[in-house]
């Protein structure tokens, strides 16, 4: 094998990843998520079982003065 393609001969060591700490005022149930260190809301997922959803960052913000059953 030439000198140039030895470097790409083996694949690199794992880089760690440390965890995301959960704070204490996060919902703790299975629809949110810390994804890229933001609070993320599962909505769903694919056939092959990877979560979709948003970020609580991008949700409009909540108005309880709307009330959707008229009460």
């Amino acid at each position: 094998m030439p000198d140039s393609a030895r470097q790409w001969a083996q694949r690199p060591p794992a880089t760690p990843r440390g965890h995301a700490e959960r704070g204490g005022d996060q919902a703790d149930d299975e629809w949110w998520t810390i994804l890229d260190g933001r609070l993320f809301l599962v909505t769903g997922r694919t056939w092959g079982g990877a979560p979709y959803g948003t970020f609580a960052a991008e949700m409009p913000p909540y108005d309880d003065s709307f009330d959707s059953f008229g009460t």
